[in-house]
C-alpha cells in the first residue's frame, strides 16, 4: 500500500507541472553534473559542486512548490540518480560495484525515510479526519437537497391539485409518482424513505407488529432531535457510521409526507458492500481504519477489524484529540457534544513495509541506471563487462545468488499461491455446503420452490447473510434471480437477474455439485461459489450463488505480503552478496595481486624476493611456478653479470694496458736518450737527466693513480655496508666545496631527516657526491653565478637525489657514453669519475641516469635504497 499512496497526493495538474519541472530540472542538472565531471574530474573539489547544485535545485523546488517533502524526496531522487549515472559513465574503465552499492544503499534509505514519514504524516491527517467527520453534526449534501427538495414539491402540479381537492386521498400511485420524479436518478449517497401520515392514520412498525398512531410517531422522533435547520428538517441522533434525518413536509390540515434520510456508511466483509459505500466527496475512505462508540463507559457500537474493548476504562487514561499506540495501532479519541466517545484506530506501519519501501527505491534506481546507461552507451554497453578479474567474481557472486533467490521465490509464490487457492476454494464449498444444509432444511416442508414465498426466502437469505458473513443469491431452475440477501445490488443495475451461464450450464446440463470461478463487477472481482439446491426429490429445484469478496481480497493481501517479503529479501540478499561478494573475491584474488605486484616488480639487476604460499591448489601451482621463474632469473642474472663483469674487466683491462702504455713509449725513448747522451757526453747527460727525471716522476704518478683507481672499482662491491644519513654526509661534502669561490652549493630536501637514511660506506658515498662536484664545478669553468643544487626526496622504497649543475653540458652525440670507462669531454682527466660513481651507486643497489643534458646545464638522477634505522643502530 505505501507504493501505491507515494502517488496520490497530488492531483492531475499538480502531477502534470511536478512532473515537467522534475524533467527540465532533471536534464539541466545532468547536463551540469556531465560538464562538472569533465571540468573537476579528479579534484577534491568536484564532489561539493555537485551536492551544491543539487541543493540549489532542491531550494528551488521548494520555493516554487511550497513546503513538500514529497517533491523534494523526488526531485532528490532524480538528481541523486543523476549524480550515479554520470559516475557510471565517467568511470566506466574503473567501476566499483561497492561503490556504487553504497551509493544506491544511501539514497534509497533517506527516500524510504522521507516516503514513510510523508505516508504516516498522512495517515494521521486522514485519522484526525475520519475522527472529526464521526462526530459531525449534519450533512451538507441531504440538507442542500432537502431544501430544493421542497421548493419542487411547492411548485408541482400535483402537489398544488391536492391541495386544493376537497378530500384527501393519498394512494400509492401518487407516492411512486413522488418518488419517481424527486429521489431515484437524483439520490447519490443516501437512503430515503417516504412515508404519508394523515390525522387519523395509523402505522405498523416494520420490526414488529406493533401498530401505532403515525403522527405521534413522528412527533416522538422529531423530540428526539438533536438539531433543527429550521426548514422542517430533523437531525436525530446518529450512529457513528450514519446520519439520520427526518424531513416534514405538510400538504394541508395535518396532512404531511415524512421523509427519512440517512447517509451511512457499509460495512465491508460481504461480497457487494464496496460497490455500494458512500461515494460522497467528502466521505473518507475508511480502508485499514476501525472505530467505536461508548457510551457511559459501554461499547455501543464498532466497525473494522481492531478488537476495541467492551468498557471504555481501558482507554480512560488516554488524553483526548492526541495520538496513542496501543497493540501495534494508532488510536485517536475525540468526544462528541452529547457525550459519546468516537476511538478511531488504523495499523501502525509494519517494518516489512518500510522495507518494502526501501526494497522499491533500490531496485528502481538500479534499474534506472542500467536502463539510461545501455541507452546512452548502446552497443559498447558490454564494456562495462570489460572487467578485470575481481569484478567479474563480484558480477558472477551477485548474478547466481540473485538468480537462485528470485528463481527460488517465484517456484514459492506459485506453490503457495496455488496451495491457498485449493485451500480457499475448499472452504468457500465448506461453507457453501453449510448454507444448502440449512436452506435445505428450513425448506422441507415444500415440494419445491414454486410453493416458497419470495419474501419469505428473503428473510431466510438475509438472516443467512448474516451467520454466514457472506451474500447469497438463490435462482430458480431457469436459472432467474428469485431471492437475494443484497437486493439494492441488483436493483442499481450492478448484476443481471440472470445467472451466469457458464455456471448454470456446468450445474444443470453437467450435473456438477460445485462451480467454482472467478467473476467481475466493473474493476471488482470476487470468487463465487455456485451448487444445485434439491429440497425432496432428485430433481435440482434452484441454484444457490455465494459470491465471496472478502476472501479474495485477504487472498490477494496474503499474496502481497509474501511476494514484499521476498522482494524484500531479494534486495537484503543482494546487499549482503555484493559485499561478500566484494570481500570474498578481494579474498580470493589477494594472492593474485601479490603474484601481480611481485612480477611487476621483477628487476634484472636487483635480488627478487619469492612468494610463500602453503595450499597446494591451482594459485600455488602458479606461484610455484613463479618462484621457479624467480629462482631461474636469479640464476640467469648471475650469470650475466658474471658475463658483463667479465667483458668489463677485459675491456678495462684493454683501457688500463692503453694508458699504461701510453706513458711508458715516452718514458723508454727518454730512458734511451739519456743512456745515449751518457755515453756520448757525460756533461750533458747531467742536464739532460734533471730535465727527464721530472717527466718521468710524473707519468710514474700517473700510473699510480690509474692503479688506484683500478683498486676502487674492484673492492666497490666487496664493502660491509652500514646506515649512512645521507642528509648530514651530503652537507659535509658540501662544506669541503663551499670555498670555490664562482659556485654556490645548494641543499633542498623534503622529509624528516630520519626518512633519508640509506646503506653503503661513507667513503663511497662520499667519493659519489666528491665525483660529481668536481665534474660540475669543472663544467661549470670561469661562470661569475655557477650554481650547483642538490634536491632529496623520500619515496616508499628510495630514496631520490637530484643533482643538477649550470655547466655547459655534455653533448648530444656523447651522453649515451658518460659511465663508460675512460670516456671524457675535456683534454684532461683519466675518465673513470663517473664510471667509478655507477659502481659505487649499483653496489649499494641504487642506480644512477643523466636525465637532462645542454648547454644550461646538466641534471644527474640519483636513487638509493631507503632503510630505517634498528634499535641496536
Amino acid at each position: 500500500n505505501n507504493v501505491t499512496e507515494i502517488f496520490s497526493f497530488f492531483d492531475l495538474s499538480t502531477g502534470i507541472v511536478v512532473s515537467v519541472w522534475i524533467s527540465i530540472s532533471g536534464m539541466i542538472v545532468y547536463a551540469a553534473l556531465r560538464i562538472i565531471g569533465i571540468l573537476f574530474k579528479g579534484s577534491a573539489k568536484r564532489p561539493i559542486i555537485i551536492i551544491s547544485a543539487i541543493l540549489v535545485n532542491i531550494i528551488i523546488g521548494y520555493i516554487v512548490f511550497g513546503y513538500s517533502w514529497m517533491l523534494i524526496s523526488l526531485l532528490s531522487f532524480l538528481l541523486l540518480s543523476s549524480f550515479l549515472i554520470d559516475t557510471v559513465l565517467i568511470r566506466l574503465k574503473q567501476f566499483y560495484i561497492l561503490h556504487h552499492l553504497l551509493y544506491i544503499i544511501a539514497i534509497s534509505a533517506a527516500i524510504s525515510i522521507i516516503v514513510n514519514t510523508t505516508i504516516e504524516e498522512n495517515k494521521l491527517k486522514q485519522h484526525k479526519y475520519i475522527s472529526s467527520f464521526l462526530v459531525k453534526k449534519g450533512d451538507k449534501t441531504i440538507e442542500k437537497f432537502w431544501n430544493q427538495l421542497k421548493i419542487k414539491l411547492d411548485n408541482d402540479t400535483l402537489v398544488k391539485r391536492l391541495r386544493s381537492q376537497d378530500t384527501l386521498l393519498i394512494n400509492d400511485s401518487i407516492l411512486d409518482y413522488v418518488e419517481r420524479k424527486f429521489f431515484i436518478d437524483q439520490v447519490n449517497g443516501f437512503s430515503y424513505q417516504i412515508t404519508f401520515c394523515n390525522s387519523y392514520d395509523s402505522l405498523l412498525l416494520g420490526n414488529s407488529d406493533e401498530v401505532v398512531d403515525c403522527q405521534n410517531f413522528f412527533d416522538q422522533l422529531k423530540g428526539t432531535s438533536i438539531s433543527n435547520t429550521k426548514s422542517s428538517l430533523y437531525l436525530l441522533e446518529n450512529e457513528p457510521d450514519n446520519i439520520y434525518y427526518l424531513g416534514e413536509f405538510e400538504i394541508r390540515n395535518g396532512a404531511k409526507f415524512f421523509i427519512e434520510l440517512s447517509s451511512y456508511f457499509i460495512p465491508g466483509g460481504l461480497a457487494y458492500a464496496e460497490l455500494l459505500i458512500d461515494k460522497k466527496p467528502e466521505t473518507p475512505d475508511l480502508s485499514d481504519y476501525s472505530f467505536a462508540k461508548y457510551y457511559q463507559n459501554n461499547l455501543i457500537s464498532k466497525f473494522g477489524e481492531y478488537e476495541f474493548h467492551t468498557n471504555y476504562i481501558t482507554y480512560e487514561t488516554f488524553p483526548f484529540e492526541q495520538f496513542f499506540s496501543l497493540n501495534g495501532y494508532k488510536l485517536y479519541k475525540t468526544k462528541a457534544s452529547n457525550g459519546d466517545i468516537i476511538i478511531v484506530s488504523h495499523p501502525i506501519i509494519k517494518l516489512s513495509s518500510q522495507i518494502f519501501t526501501f526494497s522499491y527505491f533500490f531496485l528502481v534506481l538500479a534499474v534506472l541506471i542500467v536502463v539510461i546507461t545501455s541507452i546512452v552507451y548502446g552497443s559498447q554497453f558490454n564494456q562495462l563487462f570489460d572487467l578485470n578479474l575481481r569484478a567479474r567474481l563480484q558480477m558472477f557472486f551477485m548474478i547466481a545468488l540473485s538468480t537462485i533467490t528470485l528463481t527460488t521465490a517465484v517456484i514459492i509464490l506459485y506453490y503457495t499461491n496455488q496451495n491457498n487457492t485449493d485451500k480457499l476454494h475448499a472452504s468457500l464449498n465448506e461453507k457453501a455446503h453449510s448454507v444448502l444444509i440449512e436452506l435445505q432444511h428450513k425448506l422441507s416442508n415444500y415440494n419445491s420452490l414454486d410453493e416458497v414465498d419470495n419474501t419469505e426466502v428473503e428473510d431466510l437469505l438475509q438472516k443467512f447473510s448474516i451467520v454466514f458473513f457472506t451474500d447469497i443469491n438463490l435462482y430458480d431452475s431457469k436459472g432467474v434471480l428469485m431471492a437475494t440477501s443484497r437486493q439494492q445490488i441488483f436493483n442499481e443495475g450492478f448484476l443481471s437477474p440472470l445467472i451466469n451461464p457458464k455456471a448454470y450450464e456446468e450445474i444443470m446440463i453437467d450435473n456438477l455439485l460445485f462451480y467454482n470461478c472467478t467473476e467481475q463487477i466493473g474493476n471488482l472481482k470476487y470468487y463465487s461459489t455456485y451448487l444445485p439446491l434439491f429440497i425432496t426429490s432428485d430433481k435440482v429445484d434452484g441454484i444457490i450463488n455465494l459470491p465471496f469478496f472478502a476472501r479474495q481480497t485477504e487472498q490477494k493481501k496474503s499474496f502481497q505480503f509474501l511476494l514484499f517479503t521476498f522482494i524484500n529479501l531479494f534486495v537484503i540478499l543482494g546487499i549482503l552478496s555484493a559485499i561478500v561478494a566484494v570481500l570474498y573475491s578481494r579474498l580470493l584474488t589477494k594472492p593474485l595481486s601479490v603474484l601481480q605486484n611481485s612480477i611487476s616488480n621483477i628487476r634484472i639487476d636487483m635480488h627478487n624476493s619469492r612468494i610463500f604460499w602453503k595450499k597446494n591448489d591451482e594459485i600455488g601451482s602458479l606461484i610455484s611456478e613463479y618462484n621457479k621463474m624467480v629462482d631461474k632469473l636469479e640464476a640467469s642474472s648471475e650469470m650475466l653479470k658474471r658475463s658483463e663483469r667479465e667483458i668489463a674487466w677485459r675491456e678495462l683491462a684493454r683501457q688500463i694496458a692503453h694508458e699504461i702504455k701510453n706513458p711508458l713509449t715516452p718514458m723508454k725513448l727518454n730512458i734511451q736518450y739519456l743512456i745515449k747522451a751518457k755515453a756520448e757526453n757525460k756533461q750533458q747527460f747531467e742536464d739532460m737527466f734533471e730535465d727527464i727525471s721530472g717527466g718521468l716522476i710524473k707519468q710514474i704518478e700517473t700510473l699510480d693513480r690509474v692503479a688506484e683507481m683500478f683498486t676502487d672499482m674492484a673492492k666497490s662491491n666487496t664493502q660491509n655496508f652500514e646506515p649512512i644519513n645521507l642528509v648530514s654526509l651530503i652537507e659535509s661534502v658540501i662544506k669541503l666545496f663551499n670555498k670555490s669561490q664562482n659556485v654556490n652549493l645548494k641543499l633542498i630536501k623534503t622529509g624528516e631527516t630520519e626518512d633519508f637514511y640509506t646503506r653503503g660506506t661513507e667513503k663511497n658515498i662520499t667519493q659519489i657526491f666528491n665525483n660529481l662536484i668536481k665534474n660540475s664545478i669543472e663544467a661549470i669553468g670561469e661562470k661569475q653565478e655557477g650554481e650547483i643544487i642538490i634536491e632529496l626526496h623520500s619515496a616508499e622504497s628510495y630514496l631520490n637525489v637530484q643533482f643538477t649543475d649550470n655547466g655547459g653540458g655534455i653533448p648530444e652525440n656523447m651522453r649515451d657514453m658518460v659511465f663508460t670507462p675512460y670516456f671524457t669531454t675535456r683534454s684532461h682527466g683519466t675518465g673513470l669519475g663517473l664510471a667509478i660513481v655507477k659502481s659505487l651507486i649499483t653496489g649499494m643497489g641504487g642506480n644512477i641516469k643523466l636525465e637532462k643534458s645542454d648547454n644550461k646545464g646538466t641534471i644527474f638522477l640519483l636513487k638509493f635504497l631507503k632503510t630505517k634505522l634498528t634499535d641496536n643502530e
